[in-house]
C-alpha cells in the first residue's frame, strides 16, 4: 500500500513522460481585470504524447489531436480565490471537453485522471496530467 501511495505521488508530481500541459497563465503578469474579476489564459496540450505513440494502445491513437492541442490558448474569467482546478472545471464545461478527476484527501486536492479521454498510464507507467502556472510546475495539487 505504501508503494502505491509513493507511485501515485510520483505520478501526481512528476508525470513528465505523457501529456501535459494544462498551461495556465494566471499569475500577476498575465492577469487582466474585468467587471467579474480577472482573466487568465488556459490551454490543454498533449503534444508530449505524440512522441510516445509506440506506447499508446492503437484504439487511443484517434483521440490524440495531430497538433497536440486539446484546447488552444483561450482567455477565461476567474474570481479571486479560484484555484487552477476551478478554472479548469469552468473551462472544460464551457468547451465541452471530457474530464475525470477524483478528490484525494491524502493530498488535500483533486487529482486529474483524464482529459479528452486520455488518462494516466495511457502513455506508459509514469504518464499522467500535470499543470503549470506561468511556466512553474507547482509540487501540489491543482485545487489547492
Amino acid at each position: 500500500m505504501h508503494n502505491m501511495r509513493l507511485n501515485r505521488k510520483r505520478i501526481n508530481f512528476i508525470a513528465a513522460l505523457f501529456l501535459i500541459g494544462i498551461l495556465l497563465c494566471c499569475g500577476c503578469g498575465s492577469q487582466a481585470q474585468t467587471e467579474t474579476g480577472a482573466t487568465c489564459t488556459i490551454s490543454i496540450n498533449c503534444e508530449t504524447a505524440l512522441d510516445k505513440t509506440n506506447l499508446i494502445n492503437a484504439d487511443l491513437l484517434d483521440l490524440l489531436p495531430q497538433d497536440g492541442w486539446i484546447l488552444e490558448p483561450v482567455q477565461i474569467a476567474f474570481q479571486e480565490g479560484d484555484s487552477v482546478f476551478d478554472v479548469l472545471m469552468h473551462t472544460v464545461r464551457e468547451y465541452n471537453i471530457h474530464m475525470e478527476y477524483m478528490d484525494t484527501p491524502m493530498y488535500n486536492s483533486a487529482y486529474i485522471e483524464g482529459i479528452g479521454n486520455l488518462y494516466e498510464f495511457d502513455v506508459g507507467p509514469l504518464s499522467g496530467w500535470m499543470y503549470n502556472v506561468n511556466g512553474w510546475f507547482p509540487n501540489y495539487g491543482c485545487s489547492r
